[in-house]
């Protein structure tokens, strides 16, 4: 009897416990600094970004960014020479055109994908700064020689059809993209636009 007594103790005891743990967990997610610590427990993907962006007159915008791969993932990304160069080259004051350069290949739908994922996100940020910047696309034959400078950089766009690397490298004005795969050429793309936009995830 007592046997039987002392089980049902412990059978009570987890069970406050399960509960105990359960709750802590719903009330840590209603928090959204435990919330990034809780993501970062179980491995959830970040996705979302919520980007502050402040215009001439110290006026703050907090735009929420939705994206197709994890930030997390993306910071992991190669670039070269570094993060500030694709900054510079993005926000230099000179900057009056940026050329989205891509050659034809397999992955012409995909690359229609991250094209709209560069200019939704960079055109918004500078409306707000009040950059004139604009976009235009071009198709080449080739990635080699490309030229650019500071009033006309270039981003090249390069899918998994003709590339087996995962990079983001920035030569003489002109920014390579490139995914050797669906999900890296995601990744890198989301690299780009954390370098040039200051976005940073822990």
């Amino acid at each position: 009897m007592a046997r039987i007594s002392i089980e049902r103790k412990y059978v009570f005891i987890s069970l406050v416990a399960v509960i105990a743990i359960v709750v802590a967990i719903f009330v840590l997610n209603k928090i959204p600094a435990t919330s990034i610590f809780m993501d970062k427990l179980f491995h959830k993907p970040l996705t979302t970004y919520t980007y502050y962006l402040y215009d001439n007159y110290g006026n703050r915008y907090d735009i929420p960014m939705s994206f197709r791969a994890d930030l997390r993932k993306a910071s992991n990304v190669f670039v070269y020479p570094d993060i500030s160069s694709i900054y510079n080259i993005i926000w230099n004051p000179d900057n009056r055109k940026i050329i989205i350069a891509f050659a034809n290949s397999s992955d012409n739908g995909l690359v229609i994908v991250e094209t709209f994922e560069i200019v939704n996100k960079l055109i918004f940020a500078f409306n707000v700064s009040n950059v004139s910047t604009i976009f235009i696309h071009t198709v080449v034959d080739s990635y080699d020689n490309l030229t650019a400078n500071e009033s006309y950089p270039i981003i090249a766009l390069i899918p998994p059809s003709l590339t087996n690397d995962t990079s983001v490298l920035a030569i003489n004005n002109v920014i390579y993209i490139q995914g050797n795969t669906t999900e890296g050429f995601d990744l890198a793309t989301i690299k780009f636009l954390m370098s040039a936009l200051g976005i940073k995830v822990g």
